[in-house]
């Protein structure tokens, strides 16, 4: 998205800012502002994961789903060079202690 129109009629082209007003959309719409934060439980250690393993967790993602907080998209699926990269780094960020970040 290169461009958004406000409420107001005025358009963004600055980058930064066409970011902003769209997080600030999406908490908006995904959020409710009176519910109570998640209480997180500890991660469980679980057993870790090839590169390899996590090609085939992520080819079973949904695709064409709406962006949300996650900013997953089907680029990442379709982009072979940027499925492997994402797919090293989701390995990576698996087999860390999540308890220790």
């Amino acid at each position: 998205m290169s461009s958004l129109k406000r409420s107001d009629g005025t358009i963004i082209t600055d980058p930064v800012q066409v970011a902003q007003a769209l997080m600030e959309k999406l908490k908006e719409v995904q959020c409710a502002p009176d519910a109570d934060p998640p209480i997180l439980p500890e991660f469980p250690n679980l057993p870790n994961l090839t590169t390899t393993q996590m090609e085939e967790i992520c080819k079973c993602l949904s695709h064409r789903k709406a962006t949300s907080l996650d900013l997953f998209s089907d680029i990442i699926i379709s982009d072979k060079e940027a499925f492997k990269a994402c797919c090293q780094k989701l390995s990576d960020l698996w087999n860390c202690d999540l308890n220790e970040l």
